[in-house]
């Protein structure tokens, strides 16, 4: 059950990450950018947007860009919540806090291993298999 409803919300962004033609995306990426900060990051956004429309990794990139925004929305509608009790409650502060330090002593991205086992999430949409033969081949 949660792994469908964060499929579906991971489909939901692509699939509004997918609708505007990448070129209007791309304006609007830029004007955004450009609204936040000025004129080197726009060029930024824009150049790099292009390029990777360019590369053919678009798709994959809407994909990435989707897990990316779906994970970060996941942590702040779970830590805000736990933040605010455990700072209003000692007995959840005391529960809390040894599991956070604990996640921090650990190397990165090995507490996330249950997370996969028990959700099943087998997207990898960074690099696939055939393009990253592509890739070996035309650079071995």
């Amino acid at each position: 059950m949660i792994s469908s409803l964060i499929q579906g919300v991971v489909q939901l962004f692509t699939d509004l990450f997918m609708l505007p033609h990448p070129y209007l995306f791309i304006v609007i990426l830029a004007v955004i950018a450009y609204l936040l900060g000025k004129l080197p990051l726009t060029l930024f956004t824009a150049i790099g947007f292009l390029l990777i429309d360019n590369l053919g990794y678009w798709s994959h990139t809407m994909s990435t860009l989707s897990l990316v925004i779906t994970a970060a929305l996941i942590s702040v509608l779970l830590g805000v919540p736990l933040g605010i009790w455990a700072a209003y409650s000692k007995t959840a502060s005391r529960i809390i806090i040894p599991i956070l330090d604990f996640m921090q002593t650990m190397p990165a991205f090995v507490y996330l291993l249950p997370a996969v086992t028990f959700f099943s999430l087998a997207s990898y949409p960074g690099l696939s298999l055939p393009l990253y033969s592509r890739f070996r081949q035309r650079f071995a």
